[in-house]
C-alpha cells in the first residue's frame, strides 16, 4: 500500500507536473556556456533528488554540446542544504 511518503522505500502518488527547467545556451566572456535560469520543484517532490537529477541532466546537454560551463541563477535565500 502506497502511505504517500514517498522517499526511500516508499512509492508515491504524485501526478501531474511536478517540475520545470527553463535553460538556454548563450554566449558570454567569448565562450559559450549553458545557462539555468530556473529549476522548479513542486513540494511534493522537495528532498527526493528530483533537483540534482535535473541539474545532472543539464549537464549531461552542457557535454553532449561540447559546452564546459554550466550557469545556475539562483536569488539569495533560494538555497538550501
Amino acid at each position: 500500500a502506497d502511505d504517500g511518503g514517498g522517499g526511500a522505500g516508499g512509492s508515491s502518488s504524485v501526478r501531474g507536473l511536478v517540475a520545470f527547467v527553463h535553460l538556454r545556451f548563450e554566449y558570454e566572456d567569448d565562450d559559450t556556456c549553458l545557462y539555468v535560469y530556473e529549476l522548479q520543484l513542486a513540494p511534493a517532490v522537495h528532498r527526493r533528488g528530483l533537483g540534482t537529477h535535473l541539474m545532472r541532466v543539464c549537464e549531461l546537454v552542457a557535454r553532449r554540446a561540447g559546452v564546459e560551463r554550466l550557469l545556475l541563477a539562483a536569488e539569495h535565500g533560494e538555497l538550501r542544504g
